[in-house]
C-alpha cells in the first residue's frame, strides 16, 4: 500500500484501540449501484448489530447518495438501540476529534467516508472484512485479511465462483432473496 493510505489505516486502528477496541471489522454495504446485490436493510442492520457487539465496525459509507442512504437506513436502528455510532472521514484529524463517549468503549460503529486507498489502509489493519461482491473483497484478499463475501442469488452459481476473492482466508456466502 502507498504510505499515505497505510497511515490512514494505522491512524484509524490506533484511534479505535485507544477507545477500547479489541477487534476491528471493516464492512462495506456498497453494491456499485446494483441494488440486486443487496440483501436488504433488515439483514444489513442485523449484520451491523451482531458485529458491533463483538468489537468496533468501520462501515464504509460508500460512494454516491444511494449508498450513503443505504448505510443511514442500516445504522438508524443501531443508534436507537444505544450503540455508539460515530462519523469520520479521511480529512479528519482524529487526534483532535472529540466524541461524547465514556473513556473506554469496546464496541460501536465508525461510519467512514474516504477513497479506495484509505479504505484499503483500514482493511489492512482490520481483523476481518465483510461485504457484498465489490472491490473491498479483493482488497482484503490481496492484503491477506480474512474476508466474508456475500453474493445474492440473482446470478448463476458460476458467477460467484468467477468473482470470489482468491485467498484461503476468504469465505463466500451465497444468499437467496
Amino acid at each position: 500500500l502507498p504510505k499515505p493510505h497505510l497511515e490512514t489505516g494505522l491512524r484509524i486502528a490506533a484511534w479505535l484501540h485507544v477507545l477500547g477496541a479489541r477487534r476491528i471489522t471493516t464492512i462495506s454495504l456498497g453494491v456499485g449501484g446494483n441494488t440486486e446485490k443487496s440483501a436488504g436493510a433488515e439483514f444489513e442492520t442485523s449484520l451491523l448489530h451482531r458485529m458491533s457487539r463483538k468489537g468496533w465496525v468501520v462501515l464504509d459509507r460508500g460512494i454516491g447518495a444511494g449508498e450513503r442512504q443505504q448505510v443511514e437506513r442500516a445504522v438508524g436502528p443501531l443508534k436507537s438501540a444505544g450503540i455508539p455510532v460515530l462519523e469520520a472521514s479521511e480529512e479528519d484529524d482524529l487526534s483532535g476529534k472529540r466524541f461524547s463517549l465514556p473513556q473506554q468503549v469496546k464496541n460501536g460503529v465508525l461510519m467512514w467516508q474516504g477513497g479506495i486507498g484509505s479504505l484499503a489502509g483500514i482493511i489492512s489493519q482490520s481483523n476481518r472484512y465483510i461485504g457484498y461482491d465489490s472491490s473491498g473483497q479483493h482488497l482484503a484478499a490481496a492484503l491477506g485479511v480474512p474476508a466474508v463475501t456475500i453474493f445474492i442469488s440473482g446470478n448463476p452459481p458460476v458467477f460467484a465462483d468467477r468473482w470470489a476473492p482468491f485467498n484461503r482466508r476468504s469465505r463466500v456466502i451465497r444468499m437467496m432473496r
